[in-house]
């Protein structure tokens, strides 16, 4: 598992707003099948448990903004990567709200509405953040 339960500091926040106007390298962090629904066109595909030992294929020389579905606020895989990252030296943020406020924003942009993004196991309400499942 990365990180702990809960993110002692204050990590910086990216509104999904942002995404399009930053040169920013966008690091999905969630499970392959979650991934395949949907992602951030141009995000680089690196689950939470392999992100470790994937460091090197993250550029040190722009901001990267990890992401994840925001389940569970305060201790989710995006705000876990984003620490990691910054423990690493990377300039690093969270996508506020994750990929489904990305979602919705790009829905009310089109003028559509999409069905809400499912929880993954351990995202029930009183489950264990299993940190690889759900966020």
């Amino acid at each position: 598992m990365v990180g702990g339960r809960g993110v002692a500091w204050v990590m910086k926040r990216t509104q999904p707003e942002e995404l399009a106007q930053e040169h920013v390298t966008v690091v999905d962090v969630r499970s392959q099948e979650e991934f395949d629904a949907g992602h951030v066109p141009g995000a680089v595909h690196v689950p939470i448990e392999d992100l470790e030992s994937r460091l090197a294929e993250l550029p040190v020389t722009r901001p990267v903004v990890a992401y994840c579905n925001m389940f569970h606020p305060g201790s989710s895989r995006g705000e876990r990567a984003a620490a990691l990252l910054a423990g690493r030296g990377f300039d690093t943020a969270v996508l506020e709200g994750g990929y489904p406020a990305w979602r919705d924003l790009q829905d009310r942009e089109a003028g559509v509405t999409s069905p809400p993004v499912s929880a993954s196991p351990g995202d029930a309400p009183g489950e264990a953040d299993t940190g690889g499942a759900g966020c």
